[in-house]
């Protein structure tokens, strides 16, 4: 094998090599580029007391629902548009289990009725979750909120 063939070889695999160093150490915490945020907790406990839990980004990367999916021990997944103009019931089939509100066409509150209300709070671009328990029966329900990267359980 000649020097020439080798080099030809070797120096495009080079620059490739290098490029996708230089390409990755621009990204900070994702592959695709996308910083995830970093919250004070990923699984909130909703018991039978009247109670308040936070939910919010520790590192200042902004932790905007992306889908909040309710889930009950003898129904099916309910998911429910995240931006809208009216209020709605949630409902499992027949039956209301729930009421959505939404302000500036973003969801600002969740209530469960007799289980919990997910209130949604946004301060300097920032989101932050209330969710306070309503002391009444415990319904074998579970909240599923979906932020970029991460996914927080609320039972």
């Amino acid at each position: 094998m000649s020097t020439r063939s080798y080099l030809h070889d070797i120096i495009p695999f080079s620059i490739i090599t290098i490029m996708a160093f230089f390409l990755s150490s621009c990204v900070k915490d994702d592959p695709i580029g996308m910083e995830i945020p970093s919250l004070n907790k990923n699984t909130i406990k909703v018991t039978g007391k009247e109670s308040k839990d936070t939910i919010y980004s520790t590192n200042g990367v902004d932790c905007k629902l992306n889908n909040i999916e309710i889930v009950r021990a003898k129904g099916r997944p309910l998911t429910f548009q995240m931006e809208g103009e009216q209020n709605a019931e949630i409902k499992d089939g027949d039956q209301s289990i729930g009421r959505i509100e939404y302000k500036n066409g973003e969801i600002a509150k969740v209530e469960i009725y007799d289980w919990c209300t997910l209130t949604v709070i946004r301060k300097n671009k920032l989101y932050a979750y209330i969710i306070e328990a309503k002391g009444g029966k415990v319904p074998p329900t579970k909240m599923y909120l979906t932020i970029p990267g991460i996914i927080v359980t609320i039972s």
